[in-house]
């Protein structure tokens, strides 16, 4: 639970939603020893829960958790948890949480999971980690509530009751209609934590070292809509001091999980825990990235797909689904009109209608994994789209003999073909809210950082001009940030869906790189499809 708690000055707003609201969160958790770029996860938390408010007294609140979906992922040994952890990588879903809770929420920002009589707590704690159900109850207690923040850019407010971090600071940015907008920061009051850690429930002291953050609350509805905060520590264990890096995300979704286009912000909390590139070893974890190696560039208009649904999607009547058993995946493909060297539009899932023998709909709580955009495979250039059951819930797949939904696909403009120069000093560009940069690495020669940072406006990599003197490769640390990419790229989402941050390696002898300048449309169209059935993963296995 996240209380603002600060003096109210006259140009506070009251953000506090009504008696018997209700909000879904996504909540992220990861939490590691290491240096940052060098880091991989000792604990991912993932949890999607429902929070409704129950009672309120005054500025005390009583929150109600509905507990729908738990993954917890341990690492390999850790230095802080040793005693108690297994070496082994281990997945632990809860499997009996027929039962929710409630939170208690102080006046000061202080919040306390009441866990009597919980099925979903006594599931935790029969794991016998010390650490587990501490973690787990930091997680739940993230999304919340602002009783009240500056209406003014730039005013600034103290941010209590993060779990296990100091006094923050929230700096408004950005107020619409709609949003109030903040970037979180630290306190000039910061004081160092205590942290209980191991199964003998000892402690250690934790030290802020570096933090970026972001946070965005809804002005009618008061609820949360997404935060994104990464914390460096400096951990005192013993006489070692070790680093600890810990993300938290968090993001509100539709009671329908299975659609809208948070599924973006759940594969970047995915990719976010994968090593990165060493800072003195640039080569370290990289990945060749194919370039387009045609010799001539295109025309303009050939670079971009036409905007109109019907020409994008004429053989959508020729879609399918399959499922995948063994995976436990739902596969939607819709074939797609588009060139080789065309950038595809951005898809995500709006509505989908799962329907019986009898032509009855069934209620299975889904979850979009993935949405490839543009694809070849067997059925040729599709969008497909990768569904799993939602939480601890069986399937039965077979149940299933109808499946249709609503596509929501952005078309974009090609506004310019540009360039980029390589030079022997950095470089930069910038359309709109898009921003290219070139960096030459100094030690070593006919070599550059290339780094994308794109919102609504975005800088691409020309696919239909031919790179036939360049090799690249893609990394995931930035040069200069201690953020990794899908880091960076969850602040500017929580601002815009659209955002990315893309880095690569460059080596060659050119002079410059071809780009091209994309916007998005403000809004998308809609594609309504009726899928029909496709081979089954077991019956191709047959």
């Amino acid at each position: 639970m996240i209380l603002l708690v600060a003096g109210k000055p006259s140009y506070a707003t009251s953000l506090e939603p009504e008696d018997g609201s209700q909000r879904q969160y996504y909540i992220g958790m990861r939490s590691g020893t290491g240096a940052s770029d060098t880091i991989t996860d000792k604990l991912a938390i993932e949890n999607i829960a429902r929070y409704g408010l129950r009672t309120r007294n005054n500025h005390a609140l009583t929150l109600n958790i509905e507990p729908r979906f738990l993954r917890i992922t341990s690492g390999v040994s850790d230095v802080l948890y040793e005693s108690n952890r297994s070496k082994e990588r281990e997945l632990t879903s809860a499997s009996t949480m027929e039962t929710d809770f409630g939170l208690e929420v102080t006046s000061d920002g202080n919040a306390t999971p009441n866990t009597e009589n919980s099925a979903f707590w006594k599931t935790i704690n029969s794991r016998q980690d010390a650490f587990t159900s501490e973690q787990v109850g930091q997680a739940l207690s993230i999304p919340g509530l602002i009783t009240s923040l500056p209406l003014e850019v730039g005013a600034t407010a103290a941010l209590n009751g993060l779990p296990s971090l100091p006094e923050m600071t929230l700096t408004v940015t950005e107020i619409t209609d709609e949003w109030i907008t903040a970037d979180i920061s630290a306190s000039e009051h910061t004081q160092p934590v205590v942290l209980p850690v191991g199964a003998d429930e000892s402690e250690v002291t934790a030290n802020l070292v570096e933090s970026h953050g972001r946070i965005r609350i809804n002005r009618d509805t008061g609820w949360l809509e997404s935060l994104a905060l990464f914390i460096e520590q400096a951990v005192h264990h013993g006489e070692r001091t070790v680093p600890r890096h810990l993300l938290l995300y968090v993001t509100a979704l539709p009671d329908d999980t299975a659609t809208g286009e948070n599924f973006l912000d759940l594969l970047r909390f995915s990719s976010s825990g994968l090593p990165t590139s060493l800072k003195d070893d640039p080569t370290t974890y990289e990945f060749e990235y194919t370039l387009p190696q045609v010799e001539t560039k295109a025309p303009l208009n050939n670079t971009q797909p036409t905007d109109d649904i019907e020409t994008l999607f004429p053989d959508r009547d020729q879609a399918i689904y399959r499922i995948d058993e063994g995976d436990n995946v739902l596969i939607l493909r819709v074939p797609f009109n588009i060139e080789d060297h065309q950038t595809p539009g951005y898809a995500s899932l709006s509505e989908l209608t799962l329907t019986d023998a009898q032509g009855e709909k069934i209620e299975f709580p889904l979850l979009t994994t993935d949405v490839l955009q543009g694809v070849r495979n067997t059925d040729g250039v599709t969008i497909e789209i990768r569904l799993k059951p939602l939480g601890w819930n069986e399937v039965d797949w077979g149940a299933i003999h109808g499946v249709s939904a609503t596509l929501a696909y952005r078309t974009y403009t090609v506004e310019e073909q540009l360039f980029i120069e390589l030079a022997d000093t950095p470089q930069e560009i910038t359309r709109g809210e898009a921003t290219a940069k070139t960096i030459p690495l100094e030690s070593e020669p006919n070599q550059w950082r290339l780094v994308l940072e794109n919102q609504q406006d975005q800088l691409m990599i020309d696919r239909s001009a031919g790179y036939k003197d360049i090799n690249a490769f893609s990394t995931s640390r930035l040069y200069d940030s201690p953020l990794s990419l899908t880091e960076k790229s969850f602040l500017y989402g929580i601002t815009d869906p659209l955002s990315w941050v893309m880095q690569l390696r460059l080596e060659g002898d050119p002079q410059r790189f071809p780009l091209i300048h994309v916007k998005y449309a403000d809004v998308p169209e809609y594609v309504d499809v009726t899928f029909e059935p496709g081979l089954s993963a077991r019956r191709l296995m047959d």
